[in-house]
């Protein structure tokens, strides 16, 4: 059936429900209940709601995925491109719901790094009959794309094309608006979305959509269109997971375990400190007597409350805690929070380990970066490939590439390091594209600036163009327009002076024999 769900969504779908819980905070977590506070034997109810609101969870998950996703994003993605129209009003949007390429993939991968799961599907506006390129553009006809996290991808299979395991199906799920709604409800029923190839290896998109039909809710198919691209039927399924063909352990998984485990002992230390801080008063050597209606007698507490007990032998107090539980509680509760500050960023707990030289820190950190950097590098390749079908089915032509930050640990140049490469390039002794790679990793360039734009900007300033004249060239080539750098002027005209004295000196030689002739 169409609802079936592949093996992998079922085995992993605990692990997707625990991270965003604990992404999602507070209420979400108290929300499930006994999932991740067990309740305590002979709890009841109400003793159970009082000790799972003292909890503090925190929010170190979300913490520690917005620091990742923050190490990606702080800088622009690089994208190569050929000079191409359409593929600029792509990028500026890419979804065909006003988010540029940058936006799109940020929010992708805020997503798509809870679970390490989800995909991209690329389409176009539905049209009639064939479109030319021309029409395309015109009628401003574009693909766009459309991401569906984990929980949406019901389904896929692979299957040998010509030697090749290629995509074949994919079954997504989809949540609209029931047609028997009016215009403001929101009755939202499911739908499945089935991509797939045919049996002559044409692609085609299916549609089933939830009925009742007399109280049975069936699956029923109500669209079946093949995809038409500049005139011709493709035989591929414009989709590509992300950031691997199949689900793998998501990165937090770890960090969201540990996060329970500190809500449960939350919720032991909060208890304990509440119980022990409110004064519980005690009598000795008196018995309760009892009200008129046969209820025990009631003892009040407080500044205005007189208490006179007729038993000389009675004596009053109140319990003071005393003991270590709390602070093993304590003590427990501070190294879980350490150890997700260790297994997550390094910056949501205290760093203790502040006697590690430079070296070792910076190792330490470049091996927690190597999983977020492989990720990073794999969603570049897959929003490559988006890209790239997008630009096919535009005609575009040529290759494309797009690349996220993998550079995740910022080292700064000092005034004499950027001196020694100044000079050693003056000398010719540094090549400018290393000049070039430097700066770059010294975050002393714009990430979009490219080698050929900066060797050009250098150009332009030694040809000694005008300030505004640079700024004009600067735009244009920013633009992806062809500029003519000017011939460099030269430093000085002492060749006409030269030239001058010489004739100079001529004239003086012709002048020697007649004034000699004179004298005579």
């Amino acid at each position: 059936m169409v609802t079936e769900y592949h093996p992998y969504v079922l085995k992993m779908g605990a692990k997707w429900k625990l991270i965003r819980d604990f992404v999602a905070g507070e209420h979400e977590i108290k929300m499930a209940g006994p999932a991740y506070l067990p309740m305590k034997s002979g709890q009841t109810k109400e003793d159970y709601d009082k000790y799972k609101a003292r909890a503090k969870p925190g929010d170190y998950t979300d913490q520690a995925l917005k620091s990742m996703h923050g190490l990606i994003f702080r800088r622009t993605p690089v994208v190569e491109k050929p000079d191409d129209e359409q593929l600029d009003l792509i990028l500026s949007n890419f979804d065909r719901e006003g988010s540029s390429l940058y936006q799109f993939a940020s929010d992708v991968a805020m997503d798509n790094m809870q679970t390490t799961f989800g995909g991209i599907l690329v389409d176009m506006p539905k049209s009639e009959g064939v479109v030319t390129v021309f029409d395309a553009k015109m009628r401003g006809i574009r693909p766009y794309a459309r991401y569906y996290p984990a929980e949406s991808i019901v389904n896929w299979k692979y299957k040998d094309i010509n030697g090749v395991s290629q995509l074949s199906l994919v079954v997504l799920l989809e949540m609209v608006d029931s047609e028997t709604g009016d215009e403001f409800s929101h009755d939202l029923v499911p739908q499945y979305r089935v991509l797939a190839l045919d049996d002559s290896g044409y692609y085609h998109v299916r549609v089933f959509r939830e009925f009742d039909r007399a109280g049975n809710k069936t699956f029923e198919q109500v669209t079946d269109d093949y995809v038409m691209i500049r005139g011709e039927y493709i035989k591929y399924i414009p989709f590509e997971f992300l950031p691997f063909k199949t689900p793998e352990k998501p990165m937090l998984y770890g960090l969201a375990e540990l996060h329970k485990h500190y809500y449960m002992q939350s919720a032991d230390y909060e208890n304990g400190v509440h119980c022990t801080t409110i004064p519980t008063g005690y009598v000795t050597g008196y018995t309760l007597g009892k009200k008129p209606d046969g209820s025990p007698e009631e003892i009040r507490l407080g500044a205005d409350s007189f208490l006179n007990f007729p038993d000389e032998s009675a004596r009053v107090g109140t319990l003071v805690f005393a003991g270590e539980g709390l602070n093993h509680s304590e003590q427990a509760l501070a190294k879980t929070a350490e150890e997700i500050g260790v297994l997550g960023t390094r910056a949501i707990s205290p760093d203790k380990a502040m006697s590690e030289t430079k070296d070792a820190a910076q190792i330490h950190r470049q091996g927690e970066n190597s999983k977020l950097a492989t990720y990073a590098r794999n969603l570049a390749e897959k929003f490559t490939k988006v890209f790239q079908i997008m630009s096919d089915w535009v005609g575009a032509g040529g290759r494309v590439n797009i690349e996220f930050n993998v550079d995740f640990d910022t080292i700064a140049f000092d005034p004499n390091a950027i001196n020694a490469i100044a000079n050693l390039s003056r000398d010719g002794r540094y090549p400018l594209p290393y000049v070039y790679e430097a700066l770059k990793k010294g975050e002393y360039l714009p990430n979009n600036c490219t080698l050929e734009q900066f060797i050009m900007l250098i150009s332009i300033e030694a040809a000694g163009v005008p300030p505004i004249d640079e700024f004009n060239l600067y735009q244009q080539m920013r633009e992806g327009k062809k500029i003519t750098i000017p011939a460099p002027k030269p430093l000085a005209d002492d060749s006409g002076m030269e030239e001058e004295e010489d004739e100079d000196d001529e004239d003086e030689e012709k002048k020697k024999p007649e004034d000699k002739e004179g004298d005579e």
